[in-house]
């Protein structure tokens, strides 16, 4: 899930600030020389590297690849039609038909990810290609990077060679792993999503509220300043009543957290918090923010490509970003900052193009070439004449 927030934050001095802006821009820039080897590593055990199930997750944890997939590859002759129970019997039997066969399966299974892990990149500076990897199943968790460990065979015995599982172990192991390579394959198939111009409304948002905000449509309006193409980045807008800002504590340093917008990829809604404050400029802002989200929101071959793009940018460019962006650097991290300098860059181009070609000339650039390149439906003139229009339109009947 992504947000927009305002945050008020007690920093330290401003060189050591700046300091540490330089650093992280200087580490984004040494990592982006070994995204390209890293990505290239990933992209040939692709077919087998889906960290999502249990058994993916574990081998992470004993410092292998996250190689459960092979597992399913490698007992393809079992249906996985019917319950665990039944996928227990037909391992079985296989067992019985062909005494050791199915050891033999999981020791190769267990030698050929010990082998991955030897050929495996040796780093662990991994946040700039986990964010252009992108989320769901992604094998390079920096908690538990496999790139950079040894694999630890006391953190799970069943990857020891003389400590074997036993067969139903194997079959729920097989069985939930295909679960998830399933759900993988499909999330890789498509980029933004299916769209809907559909929008909910809280309890806590009255209609007058809503028809001051966007007019007679509604929050619908919004997807009227778009082109078909981005229209399928959200399926749902959803309205609900402001909270108050929550206190959090990040580094030491108090924040106060005001959330006024967020995103969440894993069913494209778009949230907006309306409080008595709320008015149509700053909805416009986080709208597009927001879409800056969407757009890369998946795991598809466009979204990583989008990702690797900007990723070049903010390499080249001379800085980092303004400040609502360089402070999610600051206390999130590379992976946050560089989804947040998308989604915000995205909303500049959008709104003050402008602007963010006379600012940020690399950014302006990347974003030109991503717009023309998958986004060819997008005139930022047209829309900016509908944006003006609606604000006109909302501002009138006030």
């Amino acid at each position: 899930m992504t947000e927009t927030s305002h945050e008020h934050i007690h920093t330290q001095t401003e060189d050591s600030v700046e300091k540490r802006f330089q650093d992280i821009h200087h580490e984004i820039r040494e990592q982006e020389h070994t995204v390209d080897s890293i990505l290239s590593f990933i992209k040939k055990h692709h077919r087998h590297l889906i960290p999502g199930g249990i058994l993916s997750q574990q081998m992470l944890e004993a410092g292998l690849p996250s190689y459960g997939a092979r597992l399913v590859e490698l007992f393809d002759d079992i249906s996985y039609q019917g319950t665990l129970a039944e996928t227990i019997v037909e391992l079985e039997t296989l067992e019985r038909k062909q005494p050791g066969e199915v050891y033999r399966r999981w020791k190769l299974f267990v030698s050929e990810a010990q082998a991955i892990q030897k050929e495996a990149p040796k780093t662990d500076a991994v946040e700039a290609a986990s964010w252009v990897l992108g989320p769901h199943t992604n094998p390079l968790i920096p908690e538990s990077n496999f790139l950079t460990q040894t694999p630890k065979d006391i953190t799970w015995f069943f990857l020891q060679e003389n400590a074997l599982p036993q067969i139903k172990h194997i079959a729920a192991y097989a069985t939930l792993e295909r679960e998830f390579v399933a759900k993988a394959r499909a999330l890789e198939q498509q980029w933004l999503g299916n769209g809907g111009i559909k929008v909910v409304v809280g309890d806590q948002v009255s209609p007058e509220q809503v028809e001051q905000l966007f007019g007679p449509r509604g929050a619908a309006v919004l997807y009227d300043l778009l082109p078909p193409s981005l229209q399928k980045a959200v399926s749902l807008i959803s309205l609900t009543g402001y909270r108050k800002p929550k206190k959090i504590k990040k580094r030491r340093q108090a924040v106060q957290k005001e959330i006024v917008g967020k995103f969440e990829r894993e069913n494209r809604t778009m949230f907006f918090l309306i409080s008595e404050h709320s008015d149509i400029h700053s909805i416009l802002q986080t709208w597009f923010h927001e879409l800056g989200h969407a757009l890369i929101a998946g795991i598809s071959p466009t979204d990583q490509d989008i990702r690797r793009q900007f990723l070049k940018a903010v390499a080249r460019s001379g800085h980092l970003n303004q400040e609502y962006v360089d402070d999610i650097y600051f206390h999130y991290g590379i992976v946050h900052g560089l989804e947040d300098d998308f989604a915000d860059n995205f909303r500049l181009f959008c709104l003050f193009p402008h602007e963010l070609q006379k600012s940020e000339p690399e950014r302006f650039e990347a974003m030109k070439k991503i717009f023309a390149q998958y986004l060819p439906d997008v005139s930022l003139e047209k829309m900016r004449e509908k944006i003006y229009t609606l604000i006109q339109e909302v501002e009138t009947k006030k």
